[in-house]
């Protein structure tokens, strides 16, 4: 009798993360350009969502890799608000040895306390300020000038 053979094949891409039934999965996507601080300091910038559900505390871990001009690789994480609205967040990534401007790998993991969202991307980082990214500072106001001194005679 012939028993039918079952054959297990693996891959290598990557599907949504599944919650529990009825949970939702938080969602998190990385900005395209990254912000060089120190040569071992990257700012990556995030938009996540998440139910507050059971609570409404959650963290994201982000993973940046270089390649090029030398290997360099670091992480960060920071603490989420989950209330169900879209939330921007700005993940300080530390490592090294060296990060530099170009190409790099990023992933970022948002998880509640019962399930995870993940996104990986390629990333350019820059250096100075994402010019993408809105100012955190408002402008200046615009400050009166001082009025002039009369000059003194000359003795």
């Amino acid at each position: 009798m012939n028993t039918p053979r079952r054959v297990l094949v693996g891959s290598t891409w990557s599907s949504p993360a599944r919650a529990a039934s009825g949970q939702p999965v938080p969602l998190v996507a990385i900005g395209l350009i990254v912000e060089l601080v120190e040569p071992d300091v990257v700012k990556v910038a995030l938009m996540y969502t998440c139910q507050p559900s059971p609570t409404a505390a959650g963290d994201v871990t982000v993973n940046l890799t270089q390649s090029s001009p030398l290997p360099a690789s670091g992480s960060g994480a920071t603490l989420l608000t989950c209330d169900g609205a879209s939330h921007d967040v700005e993940v300080m990534v530390y490592g090294g040895p060296i990060f530099a401007a170009g190409p790099a790998l990023a992933s970022a993991q948002a998880c509640t306390a019962l399930t995870c969202g993940t996104d990986a991307r390629k990333v350019t980082i820059t250096e100075g300020p994402n010019p993408l990214a809105p100012s955190p500072l408002p402008p200046l106001p615009h400050l009166p000038s001082l009025p002039q001194l009369p000059s003194l005679p000359k003795p």
